[in-house]
């Protein structure tokens, strides 16, 4: 029951973390290829709070982080359908929706505990005005985004 939790608090914290990170590319366009979209991303957050080289450096390890863990993310897909075809078949076969299920937890889980130590270290190097306008920052960002949708 605690590692349901644990894993409830890891997912909610990421989404939330990488919610923020997209808001943050809010005027890009849809023409964007994903390696554009980070160097947005990174040029907002890197502007409002004057990073200097090392942090810079860590947001840049971050940013990586976020795409293996988008990838990880479209396991999800991959097992919706998955259960999707399992409710189209005759039979259930539900060792087989515990295996992908499991799997796909796996993965998120090693690169969301990645991305999460990155984010502590990125923010321990932080001081406290940089720490508020981060703060500030996105709670514009995705006050903005509900907005829209």
């Amino acid at each position: 029951m605690n590692t349901t939790k644990n894993l409830k608090l890891i997912i909610c914290s990421l989404a939330i973390f990488l919610f923020g990170v997209t808001a943050c590319n809010h005027r890009g366009g849809l023409h964007h290829s994903d390696i554009e979209k980070n160097e947005i991303r990174k040029g907002h957050i890197v502007s409002k709070l004057d990073l200097d080289g090392n942090q810079e450096a860590m947001l840049n390890e971050i940013m990586r982080d976020m795409d293996e863990t988008r990838k990880d993310l479209a396991g999800w897909d991959e097992l919706r359908q998955i259960f999707v075809s399992q409710l189209k078949n005759e039979d259930l076969d539900e060792e087989y929706l515990r295996l992908e299920t499991a799997k796909v937890i796996r993965e998120l889980e090693n690169t969301s505990d990645k991305l999460i130590t990155g984010i502590g270290s990125f923010h321990a190097s932080l001081d406290a005005d940089q720490r508020g306008k981060l703060s500030d920052f996105f709670s514009r960002k995705m006050g903005k985004r509900r907005h829209h949708s």
